[in-house]
């Protein structure tokens, strides 16, 4: 499944004045702080004494508070790397150097980078070493932000984590950023290869915010567009709004791997307004792992379509708590390819150890693909887990013995009668007259939220869905399932007044 990558704006009246409030809350707070600029003025990757200013140059002057070559410390407060419309490749062979002299840009700093656009801006690996690695040291507690700029053709060391980007254990935040065509190298058959094709973020907390990770590879290991979290340790966090995670891939021709989007261990992950679509993986959870060992996700106003589990969960498969409220489950696939036919849980996977609590979801349409009569086939939800559910639309039970019909105000056995997107979106409309349409009502239009999360509390109202449709409709007062909220069509007549108009 192919995505075309858009950035959304607000469009509805309440969600533009949520918007222009917090438009002001950031320029108030960007004038408050005073930054000192570094200009690159060369797209070259240098470290030498030509009295040019290049990338490289530029982040070893804020990595050391000096003057390198031609790059100049202008102003006073939070550094800020500026780049033009250029592309600045890795030209500097050297994996595994955590100065910031050969391969890898190193970032031992705070501080801010900030190109023109995603469109405009590329920072490509070149295929020599990942683009970014935060803090490899771990020297201490650092905020790194990248700003309107493309992360591309990383490619890692052997054994090595993140494609495109490694973040250790401090904060980094990306904003308008899209991190594309990133890999982890092929291992031997029977070794196991790095994490995060796209990002890896091990034990610091990742904000993604208007964000594409998309067409990343991890050729033998877990997550191909993210990884969050560490297999030992506990802590990492990734906080994303409205962002895409589309079209990436976890191979691993044993089918042992997890994660083709997105995979996370002892972690928290945080996602709202966001599309997690097209990602594929041989083993499990085709567009979401959650909370492997332990941890959980809280996920709502998102659409999770198209993703495909040679394994079970082709949609989500859940290992710890998930919270998933008002968001479309659809067209996802589970024993996508898998020979043992053993995969359940086309949308969503809830294993035994683990808890889900649904509310005003859409579960339609989901595929999976085992042998009739070979073993159970659970298309939409395979849960042996514990579960609770209310205002849910779930198209087939089998697999689920906690959602039925006319019970907690959930619908089964229905189609929601989802348009097919015919320009590139990335999410579903309910056509009109769809059972998913005004079936909340407006005291039961919150959030569900457990654990460290910034984005929105439980039992916080939903005003505004995936796109920023004002939620609930104004004039019926209650939500819709799923996450898109139809705006209701009126017609409006003329008033006749004594015979005039």
């Amino acid at each position: 499944m192919q995505l075309t990558i858009k950035f959304r704006s607000f469009l509805t009246f309440s969600a533009l004045i949520i918007l222009l409030g917090a438009v002001f809350l950031f320029h108030t707070s960007s004038t408050a702080f005073a930054e000192t600029l570094i200009t690159v003025t060369t797209a070259n990757d240098e470290l030498d004494v030509n009295g040019t200013c290049s990338f490289r140059e530029a982040i070893q002057t804020a990595n050391t508070g000096l003057p390198v070559d031609g790059c100049v410390l202008d102003g006073s407060g939070e550094v800020v790397i500026l780049l033009s419309s250029d592309t600045y490749n890795i030209l500097i062979a050297g994996g595994s150097e955590d100065a910031n002299q050969t391969g890898d840009f190193d970032i031992s700093t705070s501080m801010t980078i900030r190109g023109v656009s995603a469109a405009s801006t590329q920072i490509n690996g070149n295929v020599l070493d990942r683009v970014f690695d935060v803090d490899p040291l771990e020297s201490g507690d650092i905020e790194v932000v990248l700003e309107d700029l493309t992360v591309e053709n990383g490619r890692p060391p052997t054994f090595e984590d993140g494609g495109g980007i490694r973040q250790h254990d401090d904060v980094l935040s990306l904003n308008r950023v899209v991190v594309a065509n990133n890999q982890i190298p092929v291992v031997p058959p029977t070794d196991f290869g790095g994490s995060g094709g796209g990002i890896s973020n091990e034990l610091g907390t990742l904000n993604l915010t208007k964000t594409n990770i998309i067409n990343n590879v991890n050729n033998k290991g877990i997550g191909g567009g993210l990884f969050i979290g560490d297999n030992l340790n506990s802590g990492a966090v990734m906080n994303m709004v409205d962002s895409i995670v589309a079209n990436n891939q976890a191979l691993n021709p044993n089918g042992t791997v997890s994660g083709g989007g997105i995979m996370s261990m002892r972690s928290q992950l945080n996602i709202m307004n966001s599309a997690i679509m097209g990602n594929f993986v041989e083993g499990q959870a085709g567009g979401i792992g959650v909370g492997f060992f332990e941890g959980g996700a809280n996920i709502t106003n998102s659409t999770i379509s198209g993703n495909m589990s040679t394994g079970s969960g082709g949609g989500i498969r859940n290992f710890g708590l998930l919270n998933l409220s008002f968001s479309t489950v659809t067209n996802n696939t589970a024993s996508a390819t898998d020979i043992t036919e053993v995969g359940d849980g086309g949308g969503l996977q809830n294993n035994i150890i683990a808890t889900a609590v649904l509310k005003g979801n859409i579960f339609y349409g989901n595929i999976d693909n085992t042998t009739p009569g070979a073993n159970n086939i659970y298309p939409d939800i395979s849960n042996t887990g514990t579960m609770t559910a209310t205002d849910n639309l779930l198209g087939d039970p089998a697999g689920t013995t906690t959602i039925f019909n006319g019970v907690d105000n959930n619908i089964v056995g229905v189609d929601p009668n989802l348009l097919i997107p015919t320009d590139a979106t990335d999410y579903f409309i309910p056509a009109v007259g769809s059972t998913a349409l005004n079936r909340i009502s407006i005291q039961d239009c919150t959030l569900l939220s457990l654990g460290k999360n910034p984005l929105f509390e439980d039992g916080e109202f939903n005003v505004a869905d995936q796109i920023g449709t004002a939620r609930p409709d104004p004039i019926i007062e209650r939500c819709d399932m799923g996450a898109i909220e139809r705006v209701y069509p009126f017609i409006y007549l003329p008033l006749i007044l004594n015979g005039e108009e």
